[in-house]
């Protein structure tokens, strides 16, 4: 069994968050370099917002372009 279902059969009610450096490079591989910066910076304002509502509102920006 691994980890996360350990986690999960333990503690179902359990929320858990990808490490933002992974995720992002998870993210970045699959675009061409030339995009590689300016996702990344998208990715980093979505990642810093302040709040829910805030990270929602950079996410569609992203979506929109």
């Amino acid at each position: 069994m691994g980890f996360w279902k350990a986690l999960a059969k333990v503690f179902p009610d359990t929320r858990y968050q990808r490490c933002l450096v992974h995720k992002t490079a998870n993210v970045l591989t699959v675009r061409s370099k030339s995009v590689q910066p300016k996702v990344k910076s998208e990715l980093r304002e979505i990642w810093l917002s302040g709040g829910r509502d805030s990270a929602n509102k950079a996410f569609d920006g992203v979506l929109a372009k």
